[in-house]
């Protein structure tokens, strides 16, 4: 096999994924250390704990030989040692080899035989059951497969004990109860990306709506799952409380999980990689959009339904309460590292996605397809502000139907702004506000701002 360039220490370290590697010997030293009263023995703490982290190493590193071709297909994943060819098989296979060897070695010999067992029986769960079988079988994998990530706790405490503990299987469940809802979240926002790769994932087979429910689910039952330890004994108020207080988080998240309605393509994820976030992921979004709706357009006229049609592109005008600050030197936007994005913008996806007061909604833009009676002007395309409301009365008067008597609607139709390409457009000047920030469009132009600014947005719009 011929490597896209020299192979060397840094490509061998990502194989292990370390990120990963860290929070499973976190788990694995909490059981160590709650598994006796005192200072847990040296071998088990130091020995252990490294044994442990081998054989997670050897388990990453396999999975990494197994998964290339899925690892080629998503771009999460795509800058990997594999796809980016600059690693082999043989590589990637010695050196886990090794790894696996050193921890059997080290938790047999100065450890206990039993940790070395639960070890290696863990190694397996992940390195082959789940990513051989269960992660290309089923949409449950991630639940089945959440077994072996949950191990490390059990490790830990047979390590000092030489046995497996009922406070060692709690530390299990607790982990084993958090690893779908926090895994579904990703599988949400990557769901495009699962689906091309052929990984039954929960949001590939049962759709998004339904994987939030699964995720909301799950969050409630940790929290059941996360007070257990107070209540046996276990831990004391201290616990409790913190418990407490990152329930509330997650379960804040997990109402508030982005809907995702749409995901970028990755080739125009790839096109706009040098724009600074949240610009790269909206850009990304945006041409994403344009391309789905050039395919609905295209499709009408195939069907000779283009004339019947009426498209009205509904953007998100409104502003979205969010912040970036550049975190590396090296920036195509020309401001310095530190430099921060204040409060704004409207972004769709990920961590940017845009607020709108509600703790349940996110940002949307998409285009609402209305079939009317033919009449309208041909080729007409208006750059013209609309909001939600104007959905309703457009609606209404395409198809003839008066509004409601004594109802008087908060929108205004936009069918005159198609009938009428010099018709004046009620929304040419709007203003927005949410907690101190604010934005004003006129026309093309849009302001986006905050107190830090220094601006009235009132004296802005005028």
């Amino acid at each position: 096999m011929l490597l896209a360039e020299r192979t060397t220490w840094r490509h061998y370290l990502e194989l292990t994924k370390p990120k990963v590697v860290l929070l499973i010997v976190f788990t694995a030293i909490v059981g160590t250390l709650l598994s006796t009263p005192g200072m847990p023995p040296f071998a088990a703490l130091v020995w252990g704990n490294l044994g442990i982290a081998l054989a997670a190493s050897c388990a990453a590193a396999i999975n990494h030989v197994l998964d290339q071709k899925i690892d080629e297909k998503m771009a999460r994943t795509r800058s990997r040692p594999f796809p980016t060819g600059v690693m082999s098989n043989t590589q990637a296979l010695s050196f886990a080899g090794v790894l696996g060897i050193a921890s059997m070695l080290i938790l047999w010999l100065l450890v206990n035989p039993l940790t070395a067992v639960l070890t290696f029986f863990s190694l397996i769960g992940y390195a082959v059951i789940y990513t051989v079988w269960l992660k290309r079988a089923t949409s449950q994998n991630i639940v089945i497969g959440g077994a072996a990530g949950a191990a490390p706790p059990v490790l830990g405490w047979a390590a000092v004990t030489n046995s497996i503990d009922p406070n060692a299987l709690l530390l299990f469940l607790i982990i084993f109860i958090w690893t779908p809802p926090h895994f579904w979240a990703l599988a949400i926002a990557r769901k495009d990306e699962y689906a091309r790769a052929g990984i039954p994932m929960l949001p590939v087979t049962h759709g998004v709506a339904y994987t939030r429910l699964q995720v909301l689910l799950y969050t409630v039952l940790l929290v059941l799952v996360t007070l257990m330890p107070f209540i046996t004994g276990m831990s004391g108020l201290i616990y409790l409380a913190t418990a407490l207080i990152l329930n509330g988080f997650f379960l804040y998240y997990a109402l508030n999980l982005p809907h995702y309605p749409e995901q970028a393509l990755a080739r125009f994820e790839e096109r706009y990689a040098d724009l600074p976030e949240p610009r790269r992921s909206y850009a990304a979004m945006i041409s994403t959009t344009d391309h789905y709706i050039d395919r609905v357009l295209t499709q009408l006229e195939a069907l000779n339904l283009q004339r019947k049609t009426i498209v009205i592109f509904m953007s998100d005008n409104g502003h979205s309460p969010e912040s970036y600050k550049i975190s590396v030197d090296a920036h195509t936007s020309g401001h310095p590292k530190g430099h921060e994005y204040a409060k704004g913008g409207g972004g769709n996806t990920g961590r940017f996605i845009g607020a709108k007061g509600s703790l349940l909604e996110g940002g949307i833009r998409v285009p609402a397809i209305i079939s009317y009676p033919a009449g309208l002007p041909q080729g007409v395309v208006r750059d013209q502000a609309i909001t939600a409301m104007d959905w309703f009365p457009t609606v209404l008067e395409l198809c003839g139907i008066a509004p409601p008597a004594g109802v008087t609607l908060d929108g205004h139709s936009v069918v005159p702004l198609a009938k009428d390409a010099a018709a004046p457009g009620r929304y040419d000047t709007m203003f927005w506000q949410w907690e101190e920030g604010w934005a004003v469009r006129e026309g093309n132009w849009k302001l986006i701002g905050g107190k830090a600014e220094g601006l009235d947005p009132a004296k802005a719009a005028d």
